[in-house]
């Protein structure tokens, strides 16, 4: 079905929007790639995907390790090993690319928090984090579709 600009009529075309960054909390995220549908005369533009925040930010959590944390002590556990998260965390940029069903490759890159465990070595992102930040930063970063502005 092809798409028409309610404005003029013409028809809608694909075009990448343009880097769209954010910060969230403690994530700061750069979405590059996502494409939307927009009227050559820049009246009308809309999501190609009306669900790709929510898609890509599932998607995006899924490539980042999780720490575990504990509810009686609080402490952070390693979601690789189960061992206990004891040195200080440090901020990293994180990039992952995903290619997406209906629309392609979509790149976002994270500034955020990791934790570092001391016993196998790998990096994760702290618990609370990923459940309060992650998933807003991508939404936010794509953000709302603005006429006029793909």
């Amino acid at each position: 079905m092809i798409r028409t600009c309610p404005v003029c009529g013409g028809e809608l075309e694909r075009r990448v929007r343009g880097v769209g960054e954010v910060v969230t909390g403690a994530v700061s995220a750069v979405v590059e790639g996502a494409p939307v549908l927009a009227c050559p005369q820049e009246h009308h533009v809309e999501e190609l995907r009306p669900d790709l925040a929510s898609v890509l930010a599932t998607q995006v959590r899924e490539d980042l390790l999780v720490s575990r944390r504990t509810r009686l002590r609080r402490q952070h556990r390693c979601g690789a090993c189960d061992a206990e998260l004891t040195i200080p965390g440090r901020r990293t940029v994180r990039s992952v690319s995903r290619r997406v069903e209906g629309v392609g490759v979509v790149r976002v890159t994270f500034d955020l928090p990791v934790l570092r465990c001391p016993a196998c070595g790998s990096e994760q992102l702290p618990a609370e984090v990923a459940e309060r930040d992650l998933g807003p930063a991508v939404r936010a970063a794509l953000g709302p579709v603005s006429p006029g502005r793909p």
